[in-house]
């Protein structure tokens, strides 16, 4: 924004972020982005411009988990590398299912389930995750 902002971000050691904008004339913190109402050119676009910096933090410093268990994970990560496509989270009332496509036909290559325990052994708690997948090579062992 033509230099007239200065954003600092700190990461503390629980990887929380926090971040303060200043303004360089006056070398005062700029709060007006933080307040949901305030409206204007500018502090949309500060707060636009702050969003954005803070997606790239993440986008490279940050490894995405979209699952609950490594072992999908590690999955999920030869998928996307492999195959170039991330999961698609499509469901309000399975937040939690993730499918993969294919970036070329839009069709499914794999779908992650992840559900409570209890419906497959009703003496058990928590989460299971299981992945179904329709590729047509063998997956490496991981």
């Amino acid at each position: 924004m033509d230099n007239k902002f200065r954003v600092d971000i700190t990461i503390d050691s629980s990887n929380n972020i926090y971040g303060k904008i200043y303004e360089l004339e006056t070398n005062e913190e700029y709060t007006n982005f933080r307040i949901e109402n305030t409206r204007g050119e500018i502090v949309s676009k500060v707060r636009e411009e702050y969003i954005k910096i803070l997606k790239d933090i993440l986008d490279h410093f940050y490894k995405k988990e979209y699952f609950l268990f490594d072992q999908i994970n590690r999955m999920s990560d030869y998928i996307i590398k492999k195959y170039n496509t991330k999961p698609e989270f499509l469901w309000k009332f399975t937040p939690k299912f993730g499918v993969f496509r294919n970036s070329k036909t839009g069709k499914w290559i794999g779908l992650v389930q992840n559900f409570d325990k209890s419906l497959i052994v009703p003496t058990e708690t928590g989460h299971i995750e299981l992945i179904d997948l329709k590729l047509d090579e063998e997956v490496p062992k991981l």
